[in-house]
């Protein structure tokens, strides 16, 4: 694709075969298993925004999975940390009862009937910031009524993307 990169000379002179090999295959290979990353690092739904900041910064990686008993259940981006840390921000007083409102929240996103497995919701001070992507403005509407409607809800900040028709499709959606 022309993304790849070239070292200076002289790196490349110090460069062993089997490095080259495998960067060649990453850059210029055309299945999943030629350019994915074979030593996933990952965290924990529990790890906080700092621990995830760390393993962001540590790893050189815009995105980490995050994994519960080996199984993926999500993936924290670059933005979802900022999103989180600005929602942390805006309401500094947050409550004990956060971590139950978000449950009750996840809940109503669940049984509204949308499609919503790229929806994140973090509650901070009683204020829901809903970020991710939908298929649909309609079912963008339908979870932020559905989460406005929580009791406890204090406000609902954020926005969720509307996928394109050509991902929607890539997902098995159109």
């Amino acid at each position: 694709t022309g993304g790849e990169r070239h070292p200076s000379w002289w790196l490349a002179l110090l460069a062993d075969p089997e490095t080259t090999a495998r960067e060649f295959v990453k850059t210029h290979g055309g299945r999943a298993r030629d350019v994915m990353t074979r030593d996933v690092t990952t965290v924990t739904g529990e790890a906080s925004l700092e621990e995830i900041a760390t393993v962001l910064e540590k790893h050189r990686i815009k995105r980490v999975p995050v994994v519960h008993d080996g199984a993926l259940v999500g993936i924290v981006s670059r933005a979802n940390l900022l999103q989180g840390m600005i929602a942390r921000t805006r309401a500094p007083q947050t409550s004990a009862d956060d971590p139950t409102l978000r449950d009750r929240v996840n809940e109503a996103i669940r049984t509204v009937g949308v499609r919503n497995e790229f929806v994140d919701a973090v509650v901070s001070g009683g204020i829901v910031h809903l970020s991710g992507a939908t298929h649909s403005q309609d079912e963008q509407e339908a979870i932020r009524l559905a989460v406005a409607n929580v009791p406890g809800v204090k406000g609902v900040e954020g926005r969720m993307g509307v996928f394109s028709p050509m991902v929607a499709a890539l997902m098995g959606a159109g």
